[in-house]
């Protein structure tokens, strides 16, 4: 029993030597950074006593995944190409959607980042209406798989669907 957990306290450590160490581990590396920083954001606005992004909801404003019209999830691609993804999303609310954006979480940029704008206009939007979301993207120099995903966000960045899974976009590229 006390060998089993010596291997796998071993092989941990040699995972996360492994990850820190190598290009995989820088992306997962900035991708910790950047939702440490979002956590200690969180914490300062609630220490100001501004709402909670909980609280931004709004009765009766859903949203409902169609399809991925282009770029089906691990669809393979390759570097340095341009692609654009187009996610087609339906009101399933009651609520008009207008003045709407699709936000990327995390970083647009990178060494090992799929890069796209920050954000994207959804279209004005009637209760029961479907859209089609596009977003362009540049692959990146260096083979791998590649992962983001995208809130919906008013003008001011506010979430307004947090609880909401995202839509997101998976390619492996390849040379």
């Amino acid at each position: 029993m006390d060998t089993l957990a010596l291997i796998t306290v071993l092989g941990f450590i040699l995972t996360v030597i492994i990850v820190l160490f190598t290009r995989q581990g820088e992306e997962i590396k900035e991708n910790i950074k950047y939702w440490l920083r979002m956590f200690v954001k969180k914490i300062k606005i609630s220490k100001r006593g501004h709402t909670d992004i909980q609280q931004s909801l709004v009765l009766g404003d859903k949203s409902k995944f169609i399809c991925d019209v282009t770029i089906p999830d691990g669809m393979k691609v390759k570097v340095n190409q341009k692609f654009t993804k187009i996610w087609e999303i339906q009101n399933v609310g009651s609520v008009i959607w207008d003045n709407r954006y699709l936000q990327r979480e995390g970083p647009c940029e990178g060494a090992r980042r799929l890069k796209s704008r920050n954000r994207v206009r959804i279209p004005y939007t009637e209760p029961g209406q479907r859209v089609k979301i596009k977003v362009s993207f540049i692959v990146p120099s260096i083979p791998g798989s590649y992962y983001c995903e995208w809130k919906m966000v008013d003008e001011k960045g506010n979430y307004l669907l947090p609880n909401q899974k995202p839509v997101a976009v998976f390619v492996d590229v390849v040379y």
